[in-house]
């Protein structure tokens, strides 16, 4: 089952279109089922808390791989200097200019979900025009999401921005998001491949079942789905098969070396949540959930850029 979950285009490494079927398949069928407001919640919860958070709960394996240390190497301090530093540097922005945190949080997770996404494609990381897709794609998925729940969304972001600034993009969604898949497919098409229709047809595909589901579903559930399955699994499918290529790491050591870091996030956006509702602080608890994960994010972005190029074998 495993072998077959791997098949991939001849030419397109950590492609997985047999994952990316079931992935669409999966995600379609979880967004319309019938479900109450309480069993949607507790299914965004666990699909964010689970593989959500533990696709970047083996970041310090990630740091070990690009450094080329031995995979049984202790923790080294450096990656606590950096991971920490990056984590109360986000903190800081957080606190000093919330909305600057969101500007910065919104671009780099882009950025990096269309790396998830896009990284097979056969050009060097370095490249500008792999990092303009890389941007591009996170966009449009980012974008179908939050303007097609504008209610959520403006609640969600009202500490922020006035509902008057978000009504106008609002109101021209449909324009905003077919031009940006429009723009996409053109970029896309730019790239030097062989039978390249399948992959383009494929993303093309994904973006139309993200934009589905984020027309019929909650901000949340929509959120959770994107995140959880096309982010995170993905991302998670990937990585342990770029670690395997250094040396032995199954899906089970994944499992294993994920569950502390994952149970100390979940802990620490426990008690986030827990100083947000005995202060009574004006803010949603999705926005709180979110400045937690924006935070674990920035390092965890960091990490995966150094690890996708030290993997990169289109240099």
């Amino acid at each position: 089952m495993e072998a077959f979950l791997k098949k991939s285009f001849q030419g397109l490494d950590f492609f997985y279109p047999v994952t990316r079927l079931y992935i669409i398949a999966l995600g379609i069928v979880i967004a319309f089922l019938p479900m109450t407001e309480l069993l949607e919640l507790i299914l965004s919860i666990v699909l964010i808390g689970t593989i959500g958070l533990m696709h970047g709960a083996t970041d310090h394996i990630l740091f070990i791989n690009y450094r080329k240390l031995n995979q049984q190497t202790p923790i080294p301090r450096e990656f606590f200097y950096v991971y920490l530093g990056i984590l109360l540097a986000m903190g800081l922005v957080w606190f000093i200019l919330p909305l600057g945190a969101v500007i910065l949080f919104v671009l780099f997770s882009c950025y990096h979900f269309g790396q998830t996404q896009l990284q097979y494609l056969p050009i060097s990381e370095a490249k500008g025009q792999k990092k303009f897709l890389y941007a591009l794609w996170g966009f449009i998925a980012l974008l179908a999401i939050v303007l097609f729940n504008s209610k959520e969304t403006t609640e969600l972001l009202k500490p922020f921005l006035a509902e008057e600034l978000l009504q106008p993009f609002f109101e021209f969604r449909w324009f905003i998001v077919g031009f940006g898949a429009v723009f996409f497919t053109i970029a896309i098409l730019l790239v030097k491949a062989k039978r390249k229709w399948k992959f383009i047809a494929f993303e093309l595909v994904e973006l139309g079942v993200i934009l589905l589901i984020s027309y019929h579903s909650s901000l949340l559930l929509s959120f959770a789905l994107f995140f959880g399955l096309w982010h995170s699994l993905r991302a998670s499918q990937v990585q342990i098969d770029k670690l395997a290529l250094k040396g032995k790491f199954t899906t089970k050591d994944f499992i294993i070396k994920s569950l502390p870091f994952t149970l100390m996030s979940l802990f620490g956006i426990a008690i986030l949540l827990l100083i947000n509702t005995k202060l009574e602080l004006d803010i949603h608890p999705f926005m709180i959930f979110l400045i937690a994960v924006s935070v674990l994010t920035m390092p965890h972005m960091f990490v995966y850029e150094k690890f996708y190029g030290f993997h990169d074998s289109h240099e």
